[in-house]
C-alpha cells in the first residue's frame, strides 16, 4: 500500500506508474489503492517525482537514477529468497534483495508474465516523456541506463532521505 513497506523483502509490493502515489496490485485482478480498476494511460508530467505523490513512507523517497546505478555497480547475483527469484545487490552485511516481480504494461495495465525472470524498479529521474528505471534479469545483470513509458506499472524500492 502506498506509504507503507512491503511485508517482506521478497514481496514486490504494489506497482506504480511513474510520479504517482496510487499503487496497483502486483497480481490480477487489476485493483488500485484508490479503489479504481481502470488503468490510467496518461502519465504524470514534469521532471521530478513530486513529494505530494511520494509512494514511500514518511522519511523515505523514490531513488534517483544515479542511486540505482550505484546499486547496480555494487555488484549483484541472481538468487532466490524463500522461493522468490531476484537479485541480491551489494556484498557482506550490506545487501538488498529485489524480486523479479515483472510489471504492468503501459497502455493496458495487464501483468507482463515475466514474474520470476525480470525485474524493473522506478527511479525518480525523468527524461523527456519517459523515466529511468533499474532493469535486471538472470541473463544480463543490472543497469539503470534504461528508460521507458511513465505509464508502466513498476515496483518502487524506497531509500531513506
Amino acid at each position: 500500500m502506498s506509504g507503507t513497506f512491503a511485508a517482506t523483502p521478497q514481496d514486490a509490493g504494489m506497482f506504480y506508474q511513474w510520479g504517482s502515489k496510487i499503487g496497483w496490485s502486483n497480481k490480477n485482478p487489476l485493483t488500485a489503492t484508490d479503489g479504481s480498476n481502470i488503468w490510467r494511460d496518461i502519465s504524470e508530467t514534469g521532471n521530478v517525482w513530486l513529494s505530494e505523490n511520494n509512494s514511500c513512507p514518511k522519511g523515505w523517497r523514490v531513488p534517483t537514477q544515479t542511486e540505482l546505478q550505484s546499486l547496480a555497480n555494487a555488484g549483484s547475483e541472481w538468487t532466490t529468497v524463500e522461493g522468490v527469484f531476484g537479485r541480491k545487490f551489494g556484498a557482506g552485511a550490506q545487501t538488498v534483495f529485489l524480486s523479479a516481480a515483472g510489471f504492468r504494461y503501459y497502455n493496458t495495465g495487464n501483468i507482463v508474465e515475466w514474474t520470476g525472470t525480470f525485474g524493473s524498479y522506478w527511479s525518480s529521474t525523468a527524461t523527456g516523456a519517459d523515466a529511468y528505471y533499474l532493469d535486471f534479469a538472470e541473463r544480463h545483470g543490472a543497469n539503470s541506463d534504461y528508460f521507458h513509458y511513465r505509464t508502466n506499472g513498476f515496483p518502487v524500492r524506497c531509500v531513506k532521505e
